[in-house]
């Protein structure tokens, strides 16, 4: 019997599958959950996880990367840590969205930023035509370039500190968020079809069949520190997609764009949980 720990700060992907692949992992391993509510400022989390440190001592430590970053710098002190929990989940639903599809077995990162980005786009690719396939082409498409590096992959890209609200840069994530409109365009959507906005211009994209592709942060109401997702609040008839890549394949199931069975979600979690038994991660 395994003594894991899961640290993370809560999310719209945590708060749907973490607890059944706990409840998975319970029935053989000796599991405990340290998780911080949505928002939860850094300071408060690593006050927290400081006081944590000799409690997580020895065992198996599962992290999202808010947390891992934080936990990294102490984990001589555990059996095994993984602070990247969200690319585990993105890896793991590639593998049920793609199944015939080229994906990686293994959670670490690739050898650099470009190889990292160039797996990106072929597999961006391949869930885009995964979409089509089962729902068809979105009527249009508009990305929004707000908090475009706040996550993986485009941080990789961004040429600031894009923690800093201070430093962003509109033309550096108008940049960035170009690329996603090229993966549209390489996936065979007209170019006509494919914009560009600012969070502050989304509800004109509000329109039934329309895709509004935005990083989750971008919807968020900065002065009121408030993480309910202001920027939504009046779309009803356009799909909203949110990135990082997680969330984006997590939506395209919510919504239904892409069909995927109850099977094959428990195929998933259990797909998860063999990889924690096996020690890959």
């Amino acid at each position: 019997m395994k003594k894991i720990s899961f640290v993370y700060r809560n999310n719209r992907l945590f708060e749907n599958w973490l607890p059944k692949l706990i409840e998975l992992l319970q029935k053989e391993h000796e599991v405990e959950v340290f998780s911080f509510e949505r928002g939860t400022p850094i300071e408060v989390i690593h006050s927290e996880i400081i006081q944590l440190v000799s409690k997580l001592k020895e065992r198996i430590i599962i992290s999202d990367r808010t947390c891992g970053d934080i936990l990294y710098k102490h984990n001589e002190n555990f059996e095994k840590f993984h602070g990247d929990l969200d690319t585990f989940y993105m890896w793991a639903m590639e593998k049920i969205i793609l199944p015939e599809g080229e994906r990686c077995h293994s959670i670490k990162l690739l050898a650099d930023d470009e190889a990292e980005l160039a797996r990106f786009r072929k597999t961006f690719i391949e869930i885009v035509l995964r979409i089509f396939k089962d729902s068809g082409m979105p009527t249009q498409i508009c990305v929004i370039y707000d908090h475009i590096f706040d996550h993986f992959p485009f941080c990789l890209l961004c040429p600031y500190d894009a923690h800093d609200c201070a430093k962003r840069d509109m033309r550096e994530e108008q940049k960035a968020a170009k690329i996603i409109m090229d993966l549209f365009a390489e996936s065979g959507v007209g170019l006509e079809k494919i914009h560009l906005s600012s969070r502050e211009d989304i509800k004109q994209f509000d329109i039934k069949g329309a895709w509004i592709v935005v990083d989750r942060h971008a919807l968020y109401d900065e002065e009121s520190n408030s993480f309910a997702e202001k920027y939504a609040e009046n779309i009803n008839e356009a799909t909203l997609l949110r990135f990082p890549p997680d969330e984006f394949y997590l939506d395209s199931i919510l919504e239904r764009l892409i069909i995927v069975s109850e099977e094959e979600i428990s195929d998933l979690l259990r797909y998860l949980a063999e990889d924690i038994r096996k020690g890959m991660i």
